[in-house]
């Protein structure tokens, strides 16, 4: 199926600055939205040729060891046509594409404009200029963290002065969002060819059909882990370089610098949160507890700070409402381990918001219970869980197969951290739910955190 990419016609003047920055990363959607890198390239070639009003044109990605092309995208040139090219010297191209303009880009890692390549020095005395009666040529660099990734190139054979410094410019700011989205889509077959080789070798080793069962049903799990994880890193790194990028070369109003900088901060953390998780649960498998901090720690400050941290969740909306209900017998200070209670709430909280998609309140509820211990409870109004779903909860990178939770990211590690915590802590945490009525997770802690 074809992709129609976003329309980014607009040169990036000082009073359009801030539209191509929504158009750029209306791109960095669509891109993300591919699943391959072919389909990566197909989107990108278009929606660069729409940019800049170009004829024709192509995007190579070159292996960054050998410099050969690993892969590539054409619009209106046939892919035979560019192979032919590529594979002759530019004076003896019959393809009639400015190899020339490419190899310049490929090794200087800067621009080529040529509004009139007849009239251009340099370019006009090339054999495939006059031959493919090439009047505009616009080539640009993919470059990533300082690593040529590839070039993207566009002409016109029906007019010049096609292209302008503006253009140039406003392509430049397509190739960071291609490079990005090209990176993405690369290690992401990696990882499925890493996927494939570590089950292939698992089941050479395990020939027993019992054991071929068991096997399978693990991998199928990793598998789905692996899904997961590509899913929540490759979102938010794609809005935080696009964004971050961007907003080096252009300077939009101060509320619009503002609400990028909130979502850098916003899905950094994103990023950071998922990241300890993994750490912690390798640290778990490897058989090493966590350290429990026994330390001095205020209950209501930490219930403000996830406040003040979850309303800037990508889930909530202006249809959730934070409620807090702190029992006046509650000490102002408890013994526990101030990390593990941000992260124990925290988690909760979030489970809170995201599984009420449709809005509603979300209640916090803290209160001292005999003997000493602690009770900390999240109720909300949301997707609820069918009481035959309930064994399956707190598991390891298990999500409850739903139709209705397929949207909502995650990695299926919060509340298995959860438990891990509240038990390392010597509390325990239960669930209260009722599918379509909303969920109570409760946890009791012992208020000097003696495990």
């Amino acid at each position: 199926m074809p992709v129609n990419p976003p329309m980014l016609s607009e040169p990036p003047g000082s009073d359009t600055g801030s539209r191509l920055l929504q158009q750029v990363l209306a791109l960095a959607a669509l891109l993300n939205d591919c699943q391959d890198l072919q389909s990566v390239l197909d989107a990108a070639i278009v929606a660069a040729a729409e940019t800049a009003g170009a004829e024709r044109g192509f995007v190579l990605i070159l292996d960054p060891a050998t410099r050969r092309v690993e892969s590539f995208a054409t619009h209106n040139i046939a892919r035979e046509t560019l192979t032919s090219s590529l594979s002759q010297p530019d004076g003896d191209n019959p393809a009639e594409i400015s190899r020339y303009s490419v190899d310049t880009v490929l090794e200087s890692l800067q621009p080529l404009i040529a509004t009139n390549a007849f009239e251009d020095p340099t370019l006009g005395a090339r054999e495939s200029i006059r031959l493919g009666h090439l009047r505009s040529v616009l080539s640009v660099p993919l470059i990533l963290r300082g690593t040529l990734l590839g070039v993207i190139y566009l002409d016109s054979r029906i007019q010049s002065t096609v292209f302008s410094a503006d253009q140039s410019t406003a392509l430049a700011a397509v190739a960071n969002q291609v490079a990005i989205s090209t990176h993405n889509a690369r290690l992401q077959q990696e990882l499925r060819r890493q996927s494939d080789e570590r089950l292939r070798l698992q089941d050479e080793l395990h020939q027993h059909e019992t054991r071929r069962m068991a096997l399978e049903q693990a991998n199928q799990l990793k598998s789905d882990f692996v899904a997961f994880l590509a899913h929540e890193l490759r979102n938010p790194l794609t809005a935080i370089h696009g964004a971050a990028d961007t907003l080096r070369t252009l300077d939009p109003a101060e509320s619009n610098r503002r609400e990028w900088y909130d979502t850098i901060a916003v899905e950094s953390g994103r990023i950071q949160e998922t990241i300890e998780e993994l750490l912690d649960e390798a640290r778990l498998d490897a058989g090493k507890d966590l350290a429990i901090r026994r330390v001095p720690v205020h209950i209501r400050d930490i219930v403000a700070e996830q406040i003040t941290r979850r309303r800037h969740d990508k889930a909530y909306t202006a249809g959730h409402t934070l409620q807090v209900d702190i029992d006046p017998e509650t000490p102002e200070e408890i013994q526990s381990d101030p990390e593990k209670l941000h992260h124990i709430l925290g988690n909760l909280i979030a489970n809170a918001i995201k599984y009420s998609p449709g809005g509603g309140a979300v209640k916090i509820e803290v209160a001292p219970v005999p003997p000493n211990m602690l009770r900390l409870a999240v109720s909300d109004h949301g997707l609820g869980i069918a009481a035959d779903k309930m064994e399956r909860l707190f598991c390891k990178y298990d999500r409850l197969d739903r139709e209705s939770i397929q949207h909502i990211p995650g990695t299926g590690l919060g509340l298995y951290f959860t438990r891990q915590l509240v038990d390392l802590m010597g509390g325990s945490v239960d669930c209260e739910s009722e599918e379509g009525r909303g969920s109570t997770f409760t946890v009791r802690l012992p208020i000097d955190a003696s495990p």
